[in-house]
């Protein structure tokens, strides 16, 4: 008797509803920047730290486009939007 092999193609099939107890996770980071040539702060939160202190760094409509030596001081990885603004 031959092998027989199940084969769904070459697109794998998405399942129809997510597992009861599955929950994706995006932890939000806080962050504090500083301007020492402002002396000025500057507080916030994103998902995506590095893409964020990017744009702060680039000229921009906006608190931190006037400066660009803003420095990272402080971050915290929070475990959603909720939290971080506490």
């Amino acid at each position: 008797m031959p092998y027989k092999q199940r084969v769904t193609g070459s697109n794998p099939v998405a399942p129809t509803k997510p597992h009861r107890n599955a929950r994706l996770f995006f932890y939000v980071y806080c962050y504090i920047l500083y301007s020492p040539s402002s002396n000025k702060h500057y507080i916030g939160f994103c998902q995506d730290i590095d893409e964020r202190l990017r744009k702060h760094h680039t000229a921009h409509k906006g608190f931190t486009g006037s400066k660009a030596d803003w420095n990272l001081k402080w971050t915290e990885i929070q475990p959603d939007k909720t939290s971080a603004l506490k």
